[in-house]
């Protein structure tokens, strides 16, 4: 009924896992569509990153909680340590690296999403901005790949019922809230989604991967109207 439809292509050879799942997904939402698109934002993070450090929290931990915040892949031998000098707003700032990382990510997820414009007429209402912090992959991996820094809230789960499950974030603590989770949760309530945050550093985001990486979700269509035969 639909007919033929060839795939839209979408480049993510600049990451070093290069999955779709993260630089976007899709979420349903009280719009006509009954979706949107739910990306990727690394000018978003360094924007937060940035209010923090203005508003006289520089020195606000990133990554608490965690002893020894790594990387860590044995079939990659992907392995990032940061040291605790390095875990505070404004030594994620102060990183030439890390800034140069985010504006070629922004890039990159820009020119994605001219495509999706263009091949599904998404416009930018229909796009939700979701902070997300890269990094230039290590040396000993010898790739000029990015991954995420901080959990990657783009790669969790619809859980439908209005739940998103996104992971924890480990972001700026100010005043004891995650100023990342605090933003997830504010951008996807205008969406109607509750987001439920869910540890994944050790388990899954510590070996490059998210929630969506190492999950699914089985549903049931029963008494549900076969899509092959809806009329639109």
């Amino acid at each position: 009924a639909q007919g033929a439809q060839a795939p839209v292509v979408l480049d993510t050879s600049w990451l070093v896992v290069g999955h779709i799942d993260e630089l976007i997904t899709f979420l349903p939402a009280p719009t006509p569509r009954g979706w949107v698109a739910a990306v990727a934002d690394p000018a978003g993070a360094i924007a937060l990153l940035q209010q923090a450090r203005a508003s006289g929290h520089g020195a606000a931990p990133v990554f608490a909680g965690l002893d020894e915040p790594e990387f860590s892949s044995e079939s990659s031998k992907l392995r990032v340590r940061l040291q605790p000098s390095e875990r505070s707003v404004s030594s994620l700032l102060a990183s030439r690296r890390l800034r140069r990382a985010n504006v070629r990510a922004a890039a990159e997820i820009e020119l994605a999403l001219t495509m999706l414009r263009a091949e599904t007429g998404l416009t930018d209402s229909e796009i939700v901005r979701v902070p997300v912090l890269f990094a230039p992959a290590p040396p000993n991996l010898h790739s000029s790949g990015l991954l995420a820094l901080l959990p990657n809230a783009v790669n969790g789960i619809s859980l439908g019922g209005g739940v998103y499950l996104a992971p924890r974030q480990h972001g700026p603590m100010v005043a004891g809230t995650d100023l990342f989770e605090q933003t997830i949760r504010e951008r996807l309530r205008a969406i109607s989604l509750r987001v439920s945050f869910v540890e994944d550093w050790f388990y899954a985001h510590r070996g490059v991967g998210e929630l969506h990486c190492v999950t699914n979700t089985l549903r049931t269509l029963d008494g549900a109207l076969p899509w092959w035969t809806a009329t639109r």
